[in-house]
């Protein structure tokens, strides 16, 4: 009687045991892609691979397969869907809004290096012409002021007046060449100014986009790329192959019932926010992924599998 008893003991105890332990991680869960609209741009195959780049990440960590793409004519445990709404067209207006502020910053730096040179240009024209403009009134000054007293005296000799007359032609052409530079420069000047006005208005409507950017995608919202319900994995958003496969890596924790953890790092982070590329598990993903589904070599897991192997 005792023996039996015993036996009803550990039956009843196996029961709760598989009860708490044994519904999770148990078994590999089976997955099949269900839907793959088509305005992701993203073949089966490309589908495919992410999904198994995703599935790999858990499984390098636990040293056991976890998940395994369905068999033909097998109901799989997991359903993938990959979903276009107006998340990914979110998506598509924030890479089109950033692709226009790229451009009108690269332009806007190309007039900046313009308008610095040319003004540099300028000023060194300019600091030229202010010293040829006083050498001149100073040749000039000296001019006038020798003719002065030669008309003071009566008059000057001959060989003098020819002498004066030559520099009175030189001081002119001297004059003719600072009035055609000072214009020259009038004209660059302009032209300056109005780059300027130019880079300005590019600034004033580069600082625009960046506040109508900030205002529409400056918070990054909860991770809403994907999400994991009644047992499925549905894919909305994702901007390239690494963040995709952060998305089905962070849904299949879900689905091996992980909930969200902390360090903006991890798989399981509740924001899709600064995970390495490629994916891989931060120590607090480890230490969910134990928790849920115990440690590789561990003597539970090795009762789990036992168990599950006559269900």
């Amino acid at each position: 009687m005792s023996r039996i008893l015993g036996v009803l003991l550990v039956a009843s105890g196996m029961t709760y045991l598989y009860a708490t332990y044994f519904s999770i991680c148990t078994v590999p869960l089976s997955y099949e892609i269900v839907v793959l609209d088509e305005r992701f741009n993203l073949s089966p195959e490309a589908a495919q691979a992410a999904v198994s780049e995703a599935e790999a990440v858990w499984e390098t960590a636990a040293s056991r397969d976890l998940f395994y793409l369905a068999k033909s004519g097998e109901t799989p445990d997991v359903n993938i869907s990959f979903i276009f709404d107006d998340r990914q067209e979110r998506l598509l207006a924030e890479e089109s809004l950033r692709e226009t502020l790229d451009t009108k910053e690269v332009t806007t730096e190309s007039l900046n290096i313009q308008y610095n040179k040319l003004t540099a240009e300028f000023q060194t024209k300019q600091a030229r012409q202010a010293e040829a403009t006083e050498a001149y009134e100073e040749d000039l000054a000296s001019y006038n002021a020798t003719v002065a007293r030669y008309n003071e005296a009566g008059g000057a000799p001959v060989a003098v007046f020819a002498e004066l007359t030559a520099t009175e032609a030189k001081l002119a052409a001297r004059l003719a060449r600072l009035s055609k530079d000072s214009a020259t420069l009038k004209v660059e000047a302009e032209k300056i100014n109005k780059l300027g006005e130019e880079g300005n208005r590019l600034i004033s409507q580069y600082n625009a986009t960046v506040e109508s950017y900030n205002e529409d995608f400056g918070e990054p919202d909860e991770f809403t790329q994907g999400d994991y319900q009644g047992g499925d994995i549905h894919v909305y958003t994702f901007q390239h192959k690494n963040e995709l496969i952060s998305v089905l890596a962070h849904e299949f924790g879900h689905a091996l019932s992980l909930g969200h953890v902390e360090g903006s790092s991890s798989i399981m982070y509740y924001l899709l926010k600064d995970q390495p590329a490629p994916a891989a598990l931060s120590p607090a993903d480890q230490a969910a992924l134990v928790v849920a589904c115990g440690e590789t070599d561990s003597l539970l897991t090795k009762i789990r599998f036992f168990i599950n192997s006559f269900i």
